[in-house]
C-alpha cells in the first residue's frame, strides 16, 4: 500500500488517497480537502500514525452499498474509496486499511 497525494476536482484544494502498490485499486481516502499539498501530505502522514487506533464503522450509503468510515473521536478521518456488495466484505476492506496502513509508503 502507497499513499498518493493530488489536487482534487476542486482547484485550489489537496487530498491523500491510500492506493494498491501497483495503483490498481483505491483502497481510502480522505474525507476532508486541505488548501496545500504539504497540508495533505501531514494528514496521510498523521492517518499511518493513527490507523491502528481509529474507529471504523460500517454503513449502507444512498446506493445500498456498503463503505467504511475512519473516524478519531468526533472527527472524521477517512472513508473507504469504493462501496461494497456486502456488510462483511467492507469490513474486511475497514481490517485491511487498519493492519495495512501502518506501514503504507507515505508521498
Amino acid at each position: 500500500m502507497r499513499f498518493v497525494v493530488n489536487e482534487t476536482e476542486t482547484a485550489g484544494q489537496f487530498s491523500w488517497w491510500l492506493v494498491t502498490d501497483d495503483d490498481s485499486d483505491a483502497l481510502a481516502e480522505s474525507i476532508l480537502s486541505y488548501p496545500t499539498l504539504e497540508k495533505a501530505r501531514k494528514a496521510a502522514a498523521a492517518f499511518v500514525l493513527e490507523a491502528a487506533d481509529e474507529r471504523f464503522a460500517v454503513a449502507q450509503d444512498d446506493d445500498t452499498l456498503w463503505r467504511w468510515k475512519a473516524t478519531r473521536s468526533t472527527a472524521p478521518k477517512a472513508r473507504s474509496a469504493e462501496g461494497y456488495a456486502s456488510r462483511f466484505d467492507a469490513e474486511q476492506a475497514a481490517e485491511a486499511v487498519r493492519t495495512g496502513a501502518p506501514s503504507a509508503t507515505l508521498p
